[in-house]
């Protein structure tokens, strides 16, 4: 794989309190196996490392605003948010963890859906910055990382989800995630192959 990294975006998908951490509304789906695979501090790494060599760095985050007006519940996930009304803005759990902070420059999207791109400034961002190219990470694969992609494949990018960097509630979820993947993205990929990708600086 070779990247050109002024045209390749990072999107770190829900790395955000809530969702990652044992305390999080979500921690107990999540954090377990976010803690078993070193998932954050492996995203930290290819994050670090893409922001070094010129590529954007987007994330997305689940958020709402006091009260949660935006909040449809019509799925489990959306049920969570409503009985414990997590994911509220200005909180720990909608920031970004500290392991793989936004940096000045780097682009942060709010919405309200399970995927980063539904109603969200996500797409008209990466094009407005020149990307053509998206390395996709993040909790959960099955869930929004699997939802981003494919939503960010359907808007055109080319779309990498970088493996390693992605986890879910336990291995066979993420494992089946990766298999549907790994025919509907542009491809699939490492966190050492892509960072090598991204310091070549040079599109196939």
């Amino acid at each position: 794989m070779k990247l050109d990294p002024h045209r390749t975006a990072v999107v770190a998908v829900h790395l955000q309190g809530d969702v990652v951490t044992r305390d999080g509304a979500f921690g107990g789906f999540f954090a377990d196996m976010v803690e078993r695979t070193g998932v954050l501090g492996r995203s930290a790494e290819l994050i670090g490392a893409a922001r070094d060599a010129g590529a954007k760095i987007a994330y997305t985050r689940v958020v709402f605003s006091e009260g949660h007006p935006e909040l449809i519940v019509n799925n489990q996930l959306f049920q969570v948010i409503d009985q414990v009304r997590c994911c509220a803005d200005g909180t720990p759990g909608a920031a970004i963890v500290p392991e793989v902070a936004p940096e000045e420059g780097d682009l942060v999207v709010g919405h309200h859906r399970v995927t980063g791109t539904h109603g969200s400034a996500l797409v008209g961002e990466l094009r407005g910055a020149g990307v053509d190219t998206v390395l996709v990470l993040g909790v959960a694969t099955n869930l929004s990382v699997e939802g981003t992609a494919r939503n960010l494949v359907e808007e055109g990018f080319d779309t990498f989800v970088v493996t390693d960097c992605c986890t879910a509630a336990d291995q066979a979820t993420h494992d089946a995630s990766i298999a549907s993947l790994g025919l509907l993205a542009t491809g699939l990929t490492d966190a050492g192959e892509a960072i090598d990708a991204l310091q070549s600086g040079v599109r196939a």
